[in-house]
């Protein structure tokens, strides 16, 4: 029998430095829905992550909501950009949000920049 704490979804995110966004991946619809899910879809006890190194977004949430999850990623045109994941993927991504976030990007942009600048 396997015990599930939540499923786990993984966005490849191919960033670069864009002028308006800072660090982002140049893919709009990824944007468009990192964005969107995270102000709107998101419950208070989802957690968002970035590995900059693997340049892989992570957002982890409870089982229940993996239908309207993917029915949403379809909607957007990403669902194929979205894979499920073990929760062990998700080692050593550092959190952006947990809960509802406006600024997703952004944050996801400073812990990038962090990162590559070797601050904590």
């Amino acid at each position: 029998m396997r015990i599930s704490f939540g499923s786990t979804y993984a966005i490849k995110y191919n960033y670069t430095l864009m002028k308006a966004y800072g660090y982002a991946t140049p893919d709009s619809k990824l944007r468009t829905f990192i964005g969107t899910y995270n102000s709107l879809g998101k419950d208070k006890d989802e957690i968002s992550a970035i590995n900059p190194g693997s340049k892989t977004y992570y957002i982890k949430m409870s089982d229940s909501k993996d239908k309207e999850f993917e029915e949403y990623a379809k909607e957007l045109k990403v669902k194929s950009k979205i894979k499920k994941v073990d929760d062990n993927k998700m080692r050593g991504a550092i959190v952006t949000s947990i809960g509802q976030s406006n600024e997703e990007l952004h944050l996801i942009s400073k812990r990038i920049c962090d990162y590559k600048y070797g601050e904590n």
